[in-house]
């Protein structure tokens, strides 16, 4: 901001050139004009934005999953940690603004010191479910206790919308069910599963165990 000491310009108010006059308090005063913001959208650019948009729009539809098996990192939220570890693990197919999401590859839990279950499968069950079913591995380290929580996920792309269960079931249990919505019919999901201690302390790293379409 300039002021402006009456002489050869004087005062003036509005546009001049590439600066603008204007009065306060009865003085005259001046300031430049703010330089132009420029978004060049370059080919890199809207590569970067495509990718960032396609794992943000899966993270958030399985947040509360995401909420319950993420490590919290410091002061980052579960959900950016989601969103780094997913733009970075691999999991994105495809070049330019033309990419998709490899479901194998997703993450949906990260924690690194819990032990997953053995030999996790799903399969469709009666009526709108899907039934998950493993082997309890239990003792297969100190810390790999029966009363570990074992979590289902099943996650619709199409309408990005998931269904889970992060409390009912544990790995001495060795199976669980869980419902999808019945207009969730002859489309393709994809199903997880995690497990945590009771304490919340040790994570596993989320299993994809299968895509299939629902009856």
């Amino acid at each position: 901001m300039g002021r402006i000491n009456q002489g050869i310009l004087g005062g003036f108010r509005n546009k001049v050139g590439t600066v603008v006059g204007y009065f306060r308090y009865g003085e005259a005063l001046m300031r430049g004009l703010a330089g132009q913001v420029t978004n060049p959208r370059t080919p890199l650019q809207e590569a970067a934005r495509a990718r960032f948009a396609l794992i943000t729009k899966a993270v958030n539809a399985n947040l509360g999953f995401i909420n319950a098996f993420y490590k919290q990192v410091g002061t980052r939220t579960r959900q950016n940690s989601a969103v780094s570890r997913n733009l970075n693990n691999g999991c994105i197919q495809g070049t330019g603004t033309n990419v998709t999401i490899d479901y194998s590859q997703f993450e949906v839990s990260q924690g690194g010191e819990g032990v997953n279950v053995q030999a996790a499968s799903v399969a469709q069950g009666t009526g709108h479910t899907l039934a998950f079913s493993w082997t309890d591995n239990t003792g297969v380290t100190p810390d790999t206790l029966a009363t570990d929580i074992v979590a289902v996920l099943v996650y619709n792309p199409s309408r990005q919308q998931a269904v889970y269960d992060v409390s009912n079931a544990s790995r001495l249990d060795a199976s669980a069910i869980i419902a999808y919505p019945s207009l969730w019919a002859g489309e393709q999901v994809e199903c997880y599963i995690a497990t945590r201690s009771t304490d919340f302390e040790l994570l596993s790293p989320s299993e994809y165990l299968s895509s299939i379409v629902v009856n």
